[in-house]
């Protein structure tokens, strides 16, 4: 993959903002909540005096409480395709995944804009020739973004997230535009 795939998201991410902006219905974020998180993510990885670094599809799916109209505590599951699986050969495919205990905190109460942090596991994991390599490790994200209102307790929610981790030798940062469907 590389930078069109992050500047086509980027435009996307824009146009459907500007879309949804005429939808001004207040958010009722209440009981639990949950997401589907779609994007694009320049990934730099680390081993030593070597870096790699790509633009790689990203995908997350999140859940959770809403502590109070402004705190929702989950837990997200996501991660980075570095290189698609091949079924049919099994030394391809390489990706970045990863286990966080969230939350997102709208720090003004009439607006849907808010700021996530959160960290958990991560693992960095690779298939070659001599078999499946896995590293495990821990990991943080900090982000912002808004909820735009589609109707009910449904939201369309563009984002940017910056994560850094370690996997035993390898570390990595991430620089994440994407968008999501939310509800409440």
């Amino acid at each position: 993959m590389d930078i069109r795939l992050f500047a086509s998201v980027a435009i996307a991410v824009i146009f459907l903002s500007r879309t949804v902006l005429v939808s001004a219905e207040e958010t009722q974020r209440n009981g639990f909540w949950g997401g589907v998180d779609v994007g694009a993510g320049y990934v730099e990885r680390s081993v030593g005096s070597l870096t790699i670094d790509s633009t790689d599809f990203y995908m997350g799916i999140k859940a959770g409480y809403v502590v109070h109209p402004q705190v929702l505590a989950g837990l997200e599951l996501s991660g980075w395709n570095q290189q698609a699986t091949d079924w049919d050969d099994d030394t391809k495919g390489a990706g970045l995944m990863q286990v966080f205990l969230i939350s997102r905190i709208y720090p003004m109460r009439d607006s849907n804009l808010f700021a996530k942090v959160g960290g958990g596991w991560v693992r960095q994991w690779a298939n070659s020739p001599t078999g499946k390599s896995t590293l495990d490790g821990w990991g943080a994200t900090v982000g912002v973004g808004y909820d735009y209102p589609l109707g009910g307790n449904w939201s369309l929610t563009p984002f940017f997230n910056y994560g850094f981790g370690k996997a035993e030798n390898q570390s990595h940062q991430t620089f994440t535009l994407g968008v999501g469907i939310s509800f409440y």
